[in-house]
């Protein structure tokens, strides 16, 4: 190792596999005595629990394993599950850019070879209790610990000049950087929860959940740089770290109610309240001849407060001849403010929104049926690209992008269904839809760069069919086959600037139940360039095989697999603008191919209680911005 300072990682897989085994020996015990234990003529009381455990290997071992249970009363569930993965994984990205800089041009390839270990530990303790016939009341806290190590070398060739020098490869400036970089990471989030749910009457119910959600992001990294020209040698050695640490806080509150109104219709409203809180807070250092000095221009102590109030209608009603409508209508209210360390305000933005929506469904014969559907969503900015961070092939610059606004989308879906076939056209129409890697230009040197940003609008349009077929009693497939348009929008440099793209995927799995109770599964897709953002996904696709075996005398299952056979699913994109003297294309090679991994499964207990520890909080749509 180049760097001295690492951050332990956990846990190692000696630890994680004595805690596996300990606790599913636990639960086996558990599980067998309350069976037991339990008399009752309904089998939906009782104990059960589930087992899994995985081991694999690709270019490093890997370990994943689960335990859930399960116990059910006449008036109180609980349930818990347990899970643990640990990998090590190698990653290939490389990068190339040509754009301008003023009236001349700057060509910069980067390869980065970087291989990331991490483990990631979950947990759930949740209970139901029925107080009375009518009112039941849940709790749950669940919580999970993400720790990752990434080391990382990398090489920067820059080479800048005019148009001329850049296409005859003479007359330029050329700039070697060779770097390592560690980055450590340790992503915990905590969650509570409680919910009610209220019988008022046959018909109606008044239901209360409210969450409260704690998470902590700690990222140090550090980075050590060689830079290089064709004038000069090598300088000396760079070292930098950087520190970031972005505490984000969450409640949520949602209450609502549900009842009849007349014979064939139902209403149903309801209020919510949410209020974020993060902090981000980043600190930088050099290594200089004095010792470590820390670098006040890239520090940041940003402090984001959001508060959101939503109120919401729907009325379903249910037509003679097997036709439903449903209506309804969403209002919201966002005030988002951000600052710095000096108070200065990074955003400001109140604004209010309303999001409709409309389902029409006819049931025209048994198992075939229509729908027409409109809808208005509203999607946040994740906080991670909100925030400050550190991006690897410029380790100077600390982005992020506080005025990122939020992306307003109208969907129109109509489908036909028939039994298992199946046919569904989509259209959206998104403004300002979030681009992860959007061009910007510095306003320091016009350059162009990329960073999170808003484009001004994209249109994609889908058109999917989806076809089941039984080619022999022991031969099962599904098939989907889709064609897709789409096209987005940017002004930049006071052009407006378009990408469109046709393209198209198919998917295809295949079953064969075999003798002895053996089952091998095939599944494969294939997608060709499409659009992404401002840019193109290039083709791309795999194929992973699985063989399971059912193993006699309730003793579980096995299940045997290899994935992505032929490195196929490699990311390749493509930003090429001419008008902008723009074009670059990415590869990200960040999973790896072949992966070859054995899981047994076991369920415990009594057979008739499904073991499930998932139920839904007040805060699922709201943790997609913090996940």
């Amino acid at each position: 190792m180049l760097l001295n300072q690492t951050y332990k990682t956990i846990p190692v897989m000696k630890t994680s596999l004595l805690v596996f085994v300990l606790c599913a020996t636990v639960a086996d015990l558990y599980a067998q005595s309350m069976v037991n234990e339990v008399v009752a003529v309904n089998d939906t009381f009782g104990t059960a629990a589930q087992v899994r455990l995985t081991g694999g290997f690709g270019w490093y071992p890997r370990l994943g394993s689960s335990l859930v249970l399960t116990h059910r009363k006449k008036r109180v569930s609980l349930y818990a599950d347990y899970s643990l993965t640990s990998n090590k994984t190698p990653q290939w990205i490389t990068n190339e850019c040509t754009s301008p800089v003023g009236n001349d041009l700057s060509h910069m390839a980067i390869t980065m070879n970087r291989v990331i270990e991490q483990s990631t530990h979950s947990l759930r303790l949740g209970t139901e209790i029925s107080l009375s016939p009518k009112i039941t009341v849940g709790l749950l806290v669940s919580g999970f610990s993400h720790q990752s190590q990434t080391d990382a070398r990398y090489r920067i060739q820059l080479e800048q000049g005019s148009n001329q020098s850049i296409d005859v490869g003479y007359g330029l400036t050329r700039t070697r950087i060779d770097g390592q970089m560690v980055e450590n990471r340790r992503w915990r989030q905590g969650l509570a929860n409680v919910s009610m749910r209220h019988r008022v009457s046959p018909g109606q119910t008044l239901t209360f959940n409210f969450d409260y959600l704690a998470n902590t992001d700690t990222n140090p990294n550090q980075y050590m740089s060689r830079n290089a020209d064709e004038v000069s040698a090598e300088t000396g050695m760079n070292r930098l770290n950087v520190d970031r640490q972005t505490p984000i806080r969450l409640q949520v509150m949602k209450v609502g109610y549900v009842r009849p109104t007349g014979s064939q219709s139902t209403l149903e409203i309801g209020v919510k309240a949410s209020r974020f809180t993060l902090v981000n807070h980043v600190d930088r250092s050099q290594l200089t001849a004095t010792g470590w000095q820390p670098d006040g221009a890239f520090g940041r102590n940003d402090r984001l407060e959001e508060s959101i109030g939503a109120a919401y209608v729907n009325l379903t009603t249910r037509f003679p001849e097997k036709t439903t409508l449903a209506v309804g209508v969403r209002a919201e209210y966002t005030n988002s403010q951000m600052q710095d360390a000096q108070g200065v305000a990074l955003v400001n933005r109140r604004y209010g929104t309303l999001l409709p929506h409309l389902l029409f469904t006819r049931i025209l014969a048994d198992s075939v049926q229509v729908e027409l559907a409109y809808t208005r969503q509203i999607a946040r900015t994740p906080f991670d690209a909100v925030a400050s961070f550190n991006i690897f092939w410029d380790p100077m610059l600390a982005t992020g992008n506080p005025a990122l606004r939020p992306t307003l989308a109208d969907n129109v879906r109509a489908s036909y269904s028939a039994k298992h076939f199946g046919l569904v056209l989509d259209y959206s129409h998104q403004r300002n839809p979030l681009s992860r890697f959007a061009p910007f230009v510095n306003p320091v040197d016009q350059a162009i760069g990329f960073g999170p940003g808003n484009l001004d609008r994209s249109d994609v349009m889908t058109l999917a069919l989806t076809v089941p077929l039984a080619l022999r009693p022991w031969w099962l497939t599904q098939n989907k086959l889709m064609a897709a348009y789409g096209q987005a929008f940017l002004t930049l440099q006071n052009k407006t600037c378009r990408i469109g793209q046709f393209g198209g995927q198919f998917n295809t799995s295949h079953t064969f139940r075999l003798p002895h109770a053996f089952t091998v599964e095939m599944t494969a897709w294939y997608a060709t360039p499409t659009i992404n953002e401002f840019g193109r996904l290039l083709s791309r696709g795999d194929v992973t095989v699985s063989i399971h075996k059912k193993l006699s005398g309730n003793r579980g299952a096995l299940t045997a697999s290899i994935s992505d056979l032929f490195w196929s699913s490699r990311l390749r994109s493509a930003t090429d603008v001419p008008e902008l003297r723009l074009a670059n294309q990415t590869t990200f090679a960040l999973n790896e191919p072949r992966i070859v991994s054995l899981t047994y499964t076991r369920n415990l207990g009594k057979a008739g209680i499904k073991v499930n520890s998932q139920r839904s909080t007040a805060s699922e749509e709201e943790r997609k911005r913090v996940n």
